[in-house]
C-alpha cells in the first residue's frame, strides 16, 4: 500500500481517470465525486490542499482522501485546522476506498501519516459532517479517536428515506393534494436537468431563495460560481436538477439539488410565502418523492437540517458527527482548549489518554 499526497489543483485534475474508475466501482455518493471536490478545492476551500491518495501494486488507485488545511481561532488564538476538501455546501464529509480493500488497515495507514505529517502541516484536526451511517466514517473516527487526543460532537441529524420500506401516509398525501387543489389549475410544473438549467431559471431560484432565506450562503457569488461550474461540466451536469412549480407564470415553489440512479438529495428547496396557504413546497416535495419511488431509486436523501416538514416522510434518522482533536503529544493549554471546544458543542465522547 502506496500513500502519496497531492497537494495542487493539477495534481488532483490529473488524478481525475483512476478517480473515476475507482469512483465507478466504489460509489460513494455525488459528494465525492471528482467533479464536486475538484471544484470545492478550485472555488470555495481557501485553504492549503492536502489531498492523499492511496495505491496498491502495481500503482492502482484504492483510496481517496481530501483535507485541507485553513486558519481556524479559538477564543484569542489562531491555529492551522485539518479539515476536510469539501466545504461548507457539501453535506456529507466523503472517503472513497476500494470495494475489496482492507479498508481498516487503509484509513489506519492514513492517520498514521496524518500524524506524520502534522508537525509542519497543522496543528489540530476538525473533520466536520462524518455521517454514522457510513461504514468509512465510522472507521474514521474509531482510528483516529485512539492516534490523537480528541473526541466528537454531534452536530446535525440526517433525515432520509429509504424508499423500499413504508414512508408515505394516504392522509397525509390527500391533505397535501387538497391544500394544493384550490390553485393546481393556474400551476404548472417544471423539471430542468443538467444544460436545461440555464443562467435566467437558476438566477429565478436564486431571487426567490434570498426572498425566504437572506442569510443562506446558497446565493453569495463564490457558492454561485460552484454550482454553475458543476452544470457547465461533462461528468456532472446529469446529476444536477431543478425543478419547480409556477403560478400564472409566477415561481412560487422550488427545489435545486442532484440526483444518480440510486439516490435523490433534496439539497436546497425555496418557496413563496404568499403561497404557504396552498402548501405547494409540500406539493413539490411529494412529487419528487414519488418521482424517485418510480424509477426505482433506493433512497431519499434529505440531507443536513431537523425542519419539521422532513419528519413528514422520513423513517430513517442518521447523524452527523465532527471529529476534534489534537497531537497526543500536546501540552495542557492545548489540551484544555480542545475539552472546552468539545464540551461548548454538546456532550462530547473523549478519548483515553494513553501517554
Amino acid at each position: 500500500m502506496q500513500i502519496e499526497i497531492l497537494d495542487t489543483l493539477d495534481q488532483i485534475q490529473a488524478l481525475k481517470p483512476d478517480w473515476d474508475e475507482l469512483f465507478d466501482r466504489t460509489r460513494p455518493g455525488l459528494f465525492m465525486h471528482h467533479s464536486w471536490v475538484y471544484n470545492n478545492y478550485r472555488l470555495l476551500q481557501k485553504g492549503r490542499i492536502v489531498m492523499i491518495a492511496v495505491y496498491a501494486d502495481p500503482k492502482r488507485l484504492v483510496g481517496v482522501f481530501p483535507f485541507a488545511v485553513k486558519e481556524m481561532r479559538i477564543k484569542w488564538k489562531r491555529f492551522d485546522a485539518l479539515v476536510h476538501g469539501g466545504s461548507v455546501v457539501t453535506d456529507y464529509s466523503l472517503f472513497m476506498l476500494d470495494p475489496e480493500s482492507n479498508h481498516r488497515l487503509m484509513i489506519k495507514r492514513v492517520i498514521e501519516k496524518l500524524a506524520e505529517i502534522q508537525p509542519d502541516t497543522w496543528d489540530l484536526i476538525c473533520i466536520e459532517n462524518l455521517n454514522n451511517a457510513m461504514e468509512t466514517s465510522r472507521l474514521f473516527i474509531n482510528l483516529a479517536l485512539r492516534q490523537f487526543y480528541a473526541g466528537t460532537v454531534s452536530t446535525e441529524i440526517t433525515p432520509v428515506i429509504d424508499l423500499e420500506r413504508p414512508y408515505s401516509e394516504a392522509k397525509k398525501i390527500s391533505n397535501i393534494k387538497r391544500r394544493f387543489r384550490k390553485i393546481a389549475d393556474a400551476c404548472e410544473t417544471i423539471h430542468l436537468k443538467g444544460d436545461e438549467i440555464d443562467e435566467e431559471s437558476l438566477g429565478r431560484f436564486s431571487a426567490l431563495h434570498k426572498i425566504a432565506f437572506p442569510e443562506a450562503s446558497f446565493d453569495n457569488e463564490d457558492t454561485q460560481q460552484f454550482y454553475r461550474a458543476l452544470i457547465d461540466d461533462a461528468d456532472f451536469r446529469q446529476h444536477v436538477c431543478l425543478s419547480m412549480i409556477e403560478h400564472e407564470g409566477e415561481m412560487i415553489a422550488a427545489h435545486f439539488g442532484f440526483e444518480d440512479d440510486r439516490t435523490f438529495y433534496y439539497y436546497v428547496p425555496t418557496y413563496n410565502d404568499n403561497y404557504s396557504t396552498y402548501g405547494p413546497g409540500q406539493y413539490l416535495l411529494w412529487q419528487l418523492i414519488t418521482g424517485s419511488h418510480e424509477i426505482d431509486r433506493k433512497v431519499f436523501d434529505l440531507l443536513r437540517g431537523n425542519e419539521d416538514y422532513k419528519f413528514n416522510w422520513t423513517n430513517s434518522i442518521n447523524t452527523n458527527k465532527t471529529l476534534f482533536g489534537i497531537p497526543l503529544q500536546s501540552g495542557r493549554l492545548m489540551r484544555t482548549l480542545t475539552n472546552l471546544w468539545l464540551l461548548t458543542r454538546h456532550i462530547p465522547s473523549f478519548t483515553r489518554d494513553v501517554n
